[in-house]
């Protein structure tokens, strides 16, 4: 499923932004992910290599346990 503008603007973080500025996150999208539920998608003190957003369905963010 590719992922647009449209989808983008359709979630509450990037409901103001413009046309352009929604056209360049949507390219830089190079994936897009169905996790199961309960999955671990990123763990604490692991080193980041990309950002996630959630399209459908919630995730849960922690710290420390």
């Amino acid at each position: 499923m590719p992922t647009t503008a449209a989808d983008l603007r359709a979630l509450e973080l990037f409901e103001h932004c413009t046309d352009d500025d929604l056209a360049v996150v949507s390219r830089a999208v190079d994936a897009v992910l169905e996790v199961p539920e309960g999955d671990v998608i990123c763990a604490e003190d692991e080193v980041a290599d990309r950002w996630w957003i959630v399209i459908e369905g919630q995730a849960d963010a922690t710290a420390r346990g």
